[in-house]
């Protein structure tokens, strides 16, 4: 699930290059790179334009759906839901089957998967594997 996450942050700074301007009540707006965006969305500051993205999982999931990346199923709420329980238990302690962890492997495969979608050639130029 951390993997996904990550997977967010990537997609996010290769569609947002350059630098952010961020504001915050009672400061004057500053400039930063991507690399100071995290520590300064933890402290409250904002991406001009972006009052709710706070840079957590469930923002980054967000704006996914907002851009259209991912479909809007649920799937991804719950993998939210699911990485924060594991990130932060209170009273639950989860024991999976192998093929529950399958499930929700391949789950977090097809999110990925929609971030980066292959350009499949069209069938009838579809590439054909010769195995010597």
């Amino acid at each position: 699930m951390t993997c996904v996450e990550m997977a967010l942050w990537a997609k996010f700074a290769e569609l947002n290059p350059g630098s952010f301007v961020l504001e915050k009540k009672k400061y004057q707006p500053v400039s930063v790179i991507l690399s100071q965006l995290p520590g300064n969305l933890r402290l409250g500051w904002r991406i001009t334009g972006r009052p709710n993205f706070n840079g957590s999982f469930r923002s980054l999931t967000a704006w996914a759906i907002d851009e259209k990346l991912i479909p809007d199923d649920g799937s991804l709420d719950a993998t939210v839901r699911l990485r924060n329980s594991f990130a932060h238990p209170f009273e639950t302690n989860y024991v999976w089957s192998p093929p529950m962890t399958v499930q929700v492997f391949e789950g977090l495969i097809e999110t990925v998967n929609h971030l980066w979608p292959l350009d499949m050639p069209p069938d009838d130029d579809k590439l054909v594997l010769k195995l010597r």
